[in-house]
């Protein structure tokens, strides 16, 4: 009986002594929430933080970390443990700096504002994998988003760059990323979206914006694109509206890419391929650009079968050279017309297969083109200078540099 009595006491002694630990670590930050809770409140205007919470050993146990946040926190944001939901509440929360995600999974970004990153507002690094949706990126010095060897979902994106120094709104290296929703990139001296050295992008459903940069896009180095669905806007940028080069593909179903008002709207460069799948029919607008509306080259394919292509009012049109591989087949809802200098320019060992009963107006090639389903005449003088290879390759290196 006394052996009993004393078993009891002392596991009540263990009781008082646990729940006197507990006391002693009260939550730091004065988090609105007790321990065992799975949902954090910050308050930054009150002079709490986000990387408190983060830092909190206690906290490691917890599966999913949930922090909701509000007002503006001037921090430096490090998340490197897997299943945190960090959600923006209240009116405009904001963090004044940048959010890091590195070797973290399932990590879910909601609702906030990141202003003034020096570097990239958001880095998800380290083969992490994250879902970002509601988010802007205002003002950054450099990147908007960096995705380095890692998986994202993104959605309802705002990215603006403005500064000498802003490069591109989202950065893919050697990553996966959906992009599932609308994406708004602009004011950015390279490109407003990228991908580079083998990533990839998946868009379906999508609206993506890409006005007023250097370039709307630039995919390189072994990277792909499936397009399944949604547009691409890629605008009243300074050279290009959309770049593929080295070796890029971009796959496409039923989809809408307007690249007008560029110098050049669409490139295709060095072993890329602009291609269709599945018979989708698709609408494509090159025209209004400075120089040309579609360039195809270094044994490059760029292919329409089906839909609304519309390569218009641009000093040239569709240019194919060194060995570019071109295939129109359809009806007149391919429309290569009113272009000053040529509609369809086949030059330097380039192909053409025409098939169907396309518009085109003027043919033009040399003696060294090969073309199917229609016939040429003697060529005339391109605009398409070396001026203009210098300035793509310069974007090119810029992007692969970033």
């Amino acid at each position: 009986m006394r052996k009993n009595l004393l078993v009891l006491w002392i596991l009540a002694l263990l009781v008082a002594l646990s729940a006197g630990t507990a006391v002693a670590k009260a939550p730091e930050n004065d988090v609105a929430a007790p321990e065992k809770s799975r949902v954090f409140t910050v308050n930054c205007d009150r002079g709490q933080t986000i990387t408190r919470v983060l830092e909190r050993r206690l906290l490691q146990i917890v599966v999913p970390l949930t922090i909701e946040f509000s007002g503006t926190c001037v921090e430096e944001v490090l998340i490197n443990r897997d299943d945190v939901r960090l959600l923006g509440v209240g009116d405009n929360p904001t963090i004044q700096g940048s959010v890091t995600i590195e070797a973290s999974s399932r990590v879910f970004l909601a609702d906030f504002t990141v202003s003034q990153p020096t570097a990239s507002g958001i880095a998800i690094l380290r083969g992490s994998s994250a879902e970002v949706t509601a988010v802007q990126v205002l003002d950054t010095e450099f990147r908007g988003i960096l995705l380095e060897e890692s998986t994202a979902i993104v959605s309802h994106l705002t990215l603006t760059g403005g500064t000498p120094t802003s490069t591109v709104g989202i950065l893919n290296r050697s990553s996966d990323l959906s992009v599932l929703g609308p994406v708004d990139a602009s004011g950015f001296n390279v490109s407003g979206i990228s991908a580079t050295n083998g990533a990839s992008y998946f868009i379906d459903n999508a609206d993506i914006v890409l006005n007023n940069n250097a370039n709307g896009a630039i995919f390189q180095l072994g990277s792909s694109v499936t397009f399944v669905g949604g547009s691409m806007t890629a605008n009243n940028n300074g050279f290009a509206g959309l770049i593929l080069g080295v070796q890029a593909e971009l796959t496409y179903g039923e989809i809408n890419i307007n690249a007008d008002n560029n110098v050049i709207g669409i490139v295709v460069n060095i072993q890329s391929a602009l291609t269709p799948f599945g018979g989708f029919p698709a609408e494509i607008s090159a025209s209004n650009n400075a120089a040309t509306g579609v360039i195809v080259q270094e044994t490059s394919v760029f292919q329409f079968t089906a839909g609304n292509l519309l390569v218009n009012n641009n000093p040239e049109g569709l240019r194919a050279f060194s060995a570019g591989s071109v295939t129109l087949a359809g009806g007149p809802t391919i429309d290569l017309s009113g272009n000053a200098n040529g509609d369809l320019i086949l030059q330097f060992g380039s192909r053409g297969r025409i098939l169907g009963a396309p518009t085109i107006g003027n043919i033009v090639c040399d003696d060294t083109a090969l073309i199917v389903g229609a016939m040429c005449p003697a060529p005339i003088q391109s605009l398409a200078d070396d001026g203009l290879m210098k300035q793509m390759e310069f974007y090119l290196q810029a992007a692969s540099a970033m």
